[in-house]
């Protein structure tokens, strides 16, 4: 679909307006399959799935909880029908937090420290793999 003539502009614009009308938090599946849909009708490149501008929203910042702990010092992280075994790592929690500064500012891995440190972060997830070069 050309997404920038007739009927193809229209249901960008129609699926715009009702995702941005849906709460994301209510209508999560639905907000999925309408995301799927425009995904999967227009190409990667269009001019409307590119931040052309390079805008990138810099104060969005999570901050990393530390490990609760009980009165004997030990980690409490654990599963809600009281059995032992944590429910998340908190070194893989605390990584998979960090990666979000990449991602929210890209531009940041341009200089060869940040990017030795993204590299570093992402091995701890074997499914990233940035040391192959991106081919088209």
């Amino acid at each position: 679909m050309v997404p920038n003539k007739g009927k193809a502009l229209t249901l960008l614009r129609l699926s715009n307006d009702l995702l941005r009308r849906l709460s994301n938090s209510r209508h999560t599946v639905f907000c999925g399959k309408i995301r799927i849909f425009l995904a999967n009708s227009f190409p990667l490149c269009d001019r409307s799935g590119v931040n052309l501008t390079g805008a990138f929203n810099l104060e969005n910042a999570t901050p990393i909880d530390p490990p609760r702990k009980d009165k004997d010092g030990d980690a409490m992280d654990v599963a809600e029908g009281g059995g032992s075994e944590p429910l998340v790592d908190h070194e893989f929690y605390r990584l998979f937090w960090e990666m979000q500064q990449f991602f929210v500012n890209p531009k940041i891995v341009q200089t060869p420290a940040q990017w030795q440190a993204m590299t570093s972060v992402s091995k701890s997830f074997p499914y990233l793999n940035f040391e192959e070069p991106v081919t088209q």
